[in-house]
């Protein structure tokens, strides 16, 4: 498999910082490229999404009811013991932070091509509560979103959007014991900035769409607000 120009410059751009092993993340193998975290073959495995290049697509429509999402994307869908697990593990568990900001790149440049998101005026990320925050030492989701508002050219804002109470993990819980668990769950400040903005929620992954949803609620007192989502897996 070639890989494309774009996709190696990003690469190159985090091998300073990320300092990857020779081995393939996957199945071990040695990588072809120095400071890939995968080797072509797995590469080609990664389940793109292609959402940024269509309305309608299963993100928007699972949220459908739920959500007046202004339009929504993902890069690569998320299965149980799947490679895309295996990535977010290393973002979230392993010390990889920096992976979030590969894959924020990468999806921030599919958004560009795609002109759907030319509106958004400023990205925030989904908060973590500040003790599991402390307890991992970062939140992989402003890593993504940075990346994200970083390669679009838009405003990132770490300070807008908080998590009041810690829930715990909700990945083993149904819908409405996750909706249960973390209803009014976040709170915004300076709403008067908010006015009239087109916000993009960052998150690493969405699987129910509870945690988002529970995360829109403090906005729709905002007059004039929109709504959108980028993360770097989805359930669908």
């Amino acid at each position: 498999m070639l890989i494309n120009k774009y996709l190696r410059q990003l690469f190159f751009k985090e091998s300073f910082e990320l300092f990857f092993s020779e081995t393939c993340l996957n199945c071990h193998n040695r990588v072809e490229e120095p400071n890939f975290f995968l080797c072509y073959i797995c590469m080609s495995e990664i389940p793109l999404t292609h959402h940024s290049f269509y309305t309608d697509n299963l993100l928007e429509i699972s949220f459908k009811g739920r959500v007046n999402l202004f339009s929504g994307t993902s890069l690569m869908y998320f299965e149980k013991g799947g490679l895309v697990q295996k990535i977010l593990f290393e973002i979230k568990y392993n010390q990889k932070p920096l992976l979030a900001s590969f894959f924020g790149r990468w999806l921030g440049a599919q958004m560009l091509e795609s002109r759907r998101f030319e509106s958004v005026d400023l990205i925030l990320p989904l908060p973590l509560h500040p003790e599991k925050k402390r307890q991992r030492g970062y939140n992989q989701s402003a890593y993504f979103g940075r990346a994200l508002a970083e390669t679009m050219g838009k405003e990132f804002r770490n300070d807008l959007l908080f998590r009041n109470t810690n829930a715990g993990s909700q990945t083993k819980k149904g819908r409405t014991a996750r909706m249960y668990a973390i209803e009014n769950e976040y709170s915004i400040k300076d709403e008067h900035f908010l006015i009239n903005r087109h916000v993009l929620i960052a998150d690493d992954v969405i699987t129910s769409g509870a945690t988002l949803e529970s995360a829109c609620t403090p906005f729709w007192n905002v007059q004039g607000i929109r709504l959108s989502f980028a993360c770097i897996a989805f359930t669908p």
